[in-house]
């Protein structure tokens, strides 16, 4: 008699492993010796390996700074004007980078905070000669920020020093990477660093001359546009409400400057306030479409009751 084999009632689960798994699976079988002819051989292939070796390994065997110095401007070149198709490889060289100057914060020397900074300037100054239409390089800049602002937490700089080179970059930057220096470096800057860092952005909003409606729609102003948004930072991280309102009120250039100043008075429950911003702004561009002011006008009047 034939006996055929049948599965009805027991479940067969079948793993079928992806290639990125097999390979995983096979490099974590590896003796190491293998594993390193195997890496060297790919380098041969690969030029952004081979690349990011001769960082790594220029880094290992360097102990102070000036070879990394010598890492960051060769990481940061461009040699010319680079293509949207290349973009993606020079991104690479700053995510790599990245990895190199996070694992020199562990040597301790507050030092690397500057270097950190000259790959920043490097890498703005470069991405003028780059087509990063595909959004590839800014992203990695951002990492050197991030890794800027561990380092600063870690190795503690001069905080008065450090509060002026954020103000400038700030002030200053053709990209915005530091467009917002708090609340994330209040810990590196300390009350000494904080207070300079203050007195400086409150100098120059000081010196800026008062907006009104009849500046609507003016040539931008990304000067001004920076200092209005440092005293914002300040004022909400202090937590100084009428001073958040000094800021809104000196620039009433657009119907949304108003509305932004009666959501403040609103968000605290000031209604009767509130609702004068939302009348001035009505009041002050009666050519405009101004729905928002108008809705928030009428939720106004009928929180307070009025007919």
């Amino acid at each position: 008699m034939q006996h055929v084999l049948t599965i009805d009632e027991a479940e067969v689960e079948i793993t079928v492993m992806t290639d990125g798994e097999r390979i995983q699976a096979y490099i974590e079988g590896l003796d190491i010796a293998v594993l390193r002819k195997l890496v060297l051989e790919a380098s041969w292939r690969d030029e952004a390996l081979r690349e990011k070796l001769l960082m790594a390994a220029t880094v290992a065997e360097s102990t102070g700074l000036s070879d990394l110095r010598k890492v960051v401007k060769q990481a940061t070149r461009t040699n010319g004007f680079i293509e949207y198709r290349e973009a993606g490889n020079y991104a690479n060289r700053l995510e790599d980078l990245v990895e190199v100057l996070e694992q020199r914060i562990g040597d301790g020397a507050p030092e690397l905070v500057v270097v950190i900074e000259e790959a920043i300037s490097l890498a703005e100054e470069a991405l003028q000669h780059i087509d990063d239409s595909g959004g590839e390089v800014m992203p990695a800049i951002h990492g050197l920020r991030k890794v800027h602002l561990t380092a600063c937490n870690a190795l503690r700089p001069d905080p008065v020093e450090l509060a002026e080179r954020l103000h400038d970059f700030q002030m200053t930057g053709k990209w915005d990477t530091f467009h917002e220096v708090l609340p994330d470096y209040v810990e590196a800057l300390g009350d000494g660093g904080f207070q300079v860092y203050r007195q400086r952005v409150e100098d120059t909003w000081q010196a800026l001359p008062q907006l009104g409606p009849e500046h609507y729609r003016s040539e931008w102003n990304t000067p001004r546009y920076r200092v209005e948004a440092a005293m914002e930072a300040i004022a909400r991280h202090t937590d100084d409400f009428e001073l958040l309102i000094s800021v809104h009120a000196n620039n009433l250039s657009s119907p949304s400057r108003f509305m932004e100043l009666a959501k403040l008075f609103h968000a605290r429950g000031r209604l009767d306030e509130a609702l004068m911003w939302v009348e001035q702004g009505i009041a002050a561009f009666p050519d405009q479409r101004l729905d928002d002011l108008l809705s928030l006008a009428v939720e106004l009047q009928m929180a307070l009751g009025n007919p």
